[in-house]
């Protein structure tokens, strides 16, 4: 009977306790805002009558199952190339909700080549560091070449403003042309009220020489592949228009690199000095939201200009393109009309070996006013220390040895090939 009885008195204690830890309540954390090429996550949970998160049960997410962990949430990972509304059905238990979700353009889409397959890598943690001081409205996405291949693969920024791998891809070839036709296809796609491509490396400009075993010339060098990226490639490859063309890499602020660069990118971005292995101050990201290409430009090099201000032979310049071929037709047409001959060679070096110097300077020498004023359009901004009065922080070829311009292909350039400034090297 005294069994009874306690049966009789635990049963509803019994029922209380389970209908107590009943699922009760489904629960999530979103982001505050979405923007396309960032990576989110979410957190989904179920909560029980008294208040708990509930571990080890399923939640599918728009068809997909997912399972919360010891926290009680399942975490789901949102990625989006597109802007515009978008469903979120989510089934728990007997749980059923419909979220929309509004994914709207960043002002700015960073992509970053970094071609870091040699020698450079150990710099490219303290980089990536930097980036993810970007801007909420800001997207970044790196396609990483590293000399670890297990780190190979397209990076994005997340909403807890750090980097994410999303893509393995295996072995990269950063030096491949055809890939960056692929990527610069796909990213160019992105719906951003902006966009600027970076590609980070070694970079020698438009130089041609071929050793033995390595072609020495261009930018994005691959070690693992013995490959790299020549100025060509890059402007018969770069896909899409794009606002800004940044090259974190050594020599390339050079005229026949930005004029035969012109028809990728509305502002070219790069440095006719070498550049340090620390490379770009990408903090810049952080000033960069709601920016015009032009502001977004001034930024890199304010940012630069103050990373390395007690460095000497430091430079950084902004090319607008759109005024490039005026320069150029100036230039053409002043050589064509004038029989001239260098006033002085007391120009700034941006590199001796391959007689690269300051084309401010030299057209000075030459006393090309007019042609100075056409190019001083083109470079809208710079930074030189210890600039001279008629500094255009951009290098230019100056050598009448015919034997080093035929072993250095000068003659190849578009450069060369559109102006008459090989002929009037050679008359020199």
């Amino acid at each position: 009977m005294r069994r009874w009885i306690f049966l009789i008195v635990l049963a509803p204690l019994l029922y209380g306790c389970i209908h107590i830890y009943q699922p009760n309540e489904l629960v999530y954390e979103f982001p505050d805002k979405f923007y396309t090429a960032r990576v989110y996550y979410v957190k989904i949970g179920l909560k029980n009558t008294l208040g708990f998160l509930i571990s080890g049960i399923t939640v599918k997410v728009n068809g997909t199952e997912y399972r919360t962990d010891d926290s009680g949430y399942a975490t789901i990972e949102l990625y989006y190339e597109e802007s515009g509304t978008k469903q979120m059905q989510i089934e728990c238990e007997s749980f059923k909700k419909t979220i929309q979700i509004k994914v709207e353009k960043p002002s700015w889409l960073i992509f970053l080549w970094l071609a870091s397959d040699n020698n450079l890598d150990r710099y490219t943690d303290n980089d990536l560091k930097e980036i993810t001081s970007a801007s909420e409205d800001v997207s970044v996405v790196i396609l990483w070449d590293s000399s670890d291949q297990s780190r190979d693969g397209v990076y994005f920024l997340t909403n807890s403003s750090g980097i994410v791998l999303r893509e393995k891809t295996g072995e990269i070839n950063s030096g491949d042309g055809n890939l960056l036709n692929l990527y610069t296809n796909r990213f160019s796609k992105v719906e951003s009220d902006h966009k600027a491509l970076i590609i980070w490396d070694h970079g020698l400009g438009w130089v041609d020489v071929v050793p033995k075993n390595y072609v020495v010339k261009g930018i994005s060098y691959d070690d693992e592949s013995k490959d790299f990226l020549t100025i060509e490639e890059i402007a018969n490859n770069v896909k899409g228009r794009w606002d800004v063309l940044g090259m974190d890499a050594c020599l390339m602020g050079s005229l026949e690199v930005v004029y035969a660069l012109r028809g990728c990118a509305d502002y070219v971005v790069a440095s006719a000095h070498e550049i340090k292995g620390t490379g770009w101050d990408y903090r810049f990201l952080e000033s960069v939201s709601r920016t015009t290409p032009f502001e977004f430009c001034k930024q890199i090099v304010d940012y630069y200009k103050e990373f390395y201000k007690d460095d000497h032979n430091t430079s950084l310049a902004v090319y607008g393109v759109d005024e490039i071929s005026n320069a150029v037709d100036s230039l053409n047409s002043f050589l064509s009309q004038n029989s001239v001959d260098f006033q002085s060679r007391s120009w700034t070096v941006y590199n001796s070996t391959y007689d690269l110097y300051d084309l401010g300077e030299v057209l000075e020498s030459l006393q090309a006013t007019e042609t100075w004023e056409k190019f001083d359009e083109v470079v809208v901004y710079r930074y030189l220390s210890g600039a001279k009065p008629k500094s255009l922080a951009t290098s230019v070829f100056v050598c009448a040895d015919k034997t080093k311009i035929e072993l250095l292909n000068y003659v190849t350039t578009a450069f060369a090939v559109d102006t008459m400034w090989d002929e009037f090297l050679l008359s020199q």
